[in-house]
């Protein structure tokens, strides 16, 4: 038989050993993605903010996360729009004329959104990583508007004499940094009050007992103080 009509003989597939591929494509979300990448920031500061790292968290190449997110600072400010987009002053329907609807929404809000990005907003505030001026930049940049807006909400109420005068800032501090340390500080909160704030019924006489010390104060007699007369 000539050279060219010789048989070929089909060799055994052989199967290549090692640890499986990890998966490709669709096999992950962006908001699977965030999700890690608030957790690595609640564990271990910006310094846990890895794209191979959430990669293999996940089980996905690095590829499928840069689908999402092409780098490292890309996937920090999806963090931070994340956190700032949840901010109950943007989201609150509530008008001025309602006040105690007001700050029950407002608190209610902080509350929620604390439980939820426990402590990853805190990392973000005390970033001391190299390139956290820029970080902590861009974090103000996104909650200023925010904070404007709940300024001159409260400011009308004031106007519209639904409040008397009193320090915006403070009140919005309160709600924006008191509240967010108390949600996210859940063992701090039964270890030393024996308060459950992961539990809704908690949480609505949480709201309700801060809306009223905010709008009423803790004395029992709002009368003009004569103690001076």
């Amino acid at each position: 038989m000539s050279p060219d009509h010789e048989v070929s003989v089909s060799q055994p597939i052989r199967h290549r050993r090692g640890r499986p591929r990890l998966s490709e494509g669709p096999a992950v979300t962006r908001d699977q993605i965030l999700e890690a990448a608030l957790e690595a920031l609640r564990s271990n500061g910006m310094r846990g903010l890895s794209l191979r790292e959430i990669a293999r968290k996940l089980h996905v190449t690095l590829p499928t996360i840069q689908r999402h997110f092409a780098t490292k600072d890309d996937l920090w400010r999806a963090c931070i729009d994340q956190s700032v987009a949840t901010l109950p002053l943007v989201r609150d329907p509530h008008q001025p004329q309602d006040p105690k609807a007001v700050l029950s929404a407002h608190i209610r809000g902080q509350i929620e959104r604390s439980i939820t990005f426990q402590m990853a907003t805190a990392t973000m505030w005390n970033d001391r990583e190299d390139g956290g001026e820029e970080r902590i930049a861009y974090l103000t940049e996104h909650i200023k508007p925010v904070i404007i807006r709940a300024r001159e909400r409260l400011a009308l109420g004031i106007d519209l004499g639904l409040f008397r005068s009193f320090d915006t800032d403070l009140v919005i501090a309160i709600i924006a940094l008191g509240v967010s340390a108390i949600s996210a500080s859940p063992v701090a909160m039964d270890q030393l009050f024996s308060i459950d704030i992961t539990d809704p019924e908690v949480q609505n006489h949480l709201v309700d007992e801060l809306t009223d010390i905010l709008l009423y104060g803790m004395l029992r007699d709002r009368s003009p103080d004569t103690s001076q007369e």
